[in-house]
């Protein structure tokens, strides 16, 4: 008799992405193990970069705006010498210049000014907009047009390793931040030019590369195995547990009062902060903002019901 394959769950995919393929190649190949389950992921990573691309599986999709917005890890490889017009090394070079006998804390000087809120001004070969049509479809027909400087936070920057060729770097940074842009600004500021030769992600989302699977290890009977719960991807945000009528409330669009809200012992201190409701059933699960001034409110976010 033959073993019915395995439901596969709602919830967050951790592949290890390979170089030179792009985040919506993997996402389309993924669909096609998972179909129908809808796939998206929580940030792209350049064809040239690799690691950490974690991919949300159907009810976990409603979850992507609310979790895409962690800061970022990544090993970055930083080229002197040589700048490209796509500021990788797969770019056209477009100058060269002698890289300067640098010392230490020449290196670990400049790496402080790039550390904290700056402002970065994206790369022309990026896939924001420009009056409906993307920058880099600009760049490809020799297009170049203003880009106006972007406030980023970049709260880790550290010396791994260097030649005096190279700096291998250890970034933590926000959403938003061009890490192509960080390598040649970084080179200028050291008295020449460059260009990021390798990128890898480490971690982001509170998940790490460790935990990833590589595409060629994932096969659709192992799928159910290798994805994450949705309701360890919940985790993140404060749980409330409810009965089950409540929770049938909560689905129909129906906000708890504030007193309600109090008698499950929430409270928000002035801010802001998300939960989410669990009935006893485990069917919805509810995701929330609350808010509090004169009395506690709350906004229901989303409506998630995952697979049993």
């Amino acid at each position: 008799m033959k073993n019915t394959p395995a439901p596969i769950p709602d919830g967050v995919l951790l592949v290890d992405k390979p170089e030179g393929c792009t985040s919506f190649e993997v996402v389309k190949k993924i669909k096609t193990w998972v179909a129908p389950l809808k796939v998206g992921h929580t940030g792209t990573l350049d064809p040239m970069a690799t690691g950490l691309l974690p991919l949300c599986l159907g009810e976990a999709t409603k979850l992507i705006q609310f979790i895409s917005d962690a800061p970022k890890r990544y090993r970055a490889r930083v080229r002197l010498g040589t700048s490209t017009d796509t500021y990788d090394r797969h770019g056209r070079e477009t100058s060269h210049s002698p890289v300067p006998d640098l010392d230490d804390e020449t290196i670990l000087e400049c790496l402080g000014y790039f550390t904290g809120d700056i402002q970065q001004v994206p790369p022309m070969f990026s896939a924001l907009r420009h009056h409906g049509k993307r920058m880099y479809e600009l760049a490809r027909e020799g297009i170049e047009v203003e880009r106006r400087p972007r406030t980023v936070n970049i709260s880790r920057l550290e010396l791994i390793d260097r030649d005096p060729g190279w700096l291998e770097l250890d970034v933590i940074c926000s959403v938003g931040t061009y890490i192509r842009s960080l390598a040649a600004d970084l080179a200028v500021r050291l008295g020449t030019v460059g260009h990021l030769a390798a990128l890898t992600r480490l971690e982001t989302d509170g998940w790490k590369l460790e935990a990833a699977y590589h595409l060629d290890e994932i096969q659709k009977n192992r799928l159910p195995e290798a994805v994450i719960p949705l309701e360890s991807v919940l985790e993140r945000f404060e749980r409330v547990n409810v009965d089950d009528h409540t929770g049938r409330r909560l689905q129909q669009g129906q906000h708890l009062t504030s007193a309600e809200l109090k008698s499950l012992g929430l409270a928000t201190g002035g801010n802001r902060k998300t939960v989410w409701f669990r009935p006893t059933a485990g069917r919805p699960l509810i995701l929330a903002e609350l808010e509090e001034d004169q009395e506690l409110r709350m906004d229901i976010k989303r409506v998630l019901l995952p697979v049993q």
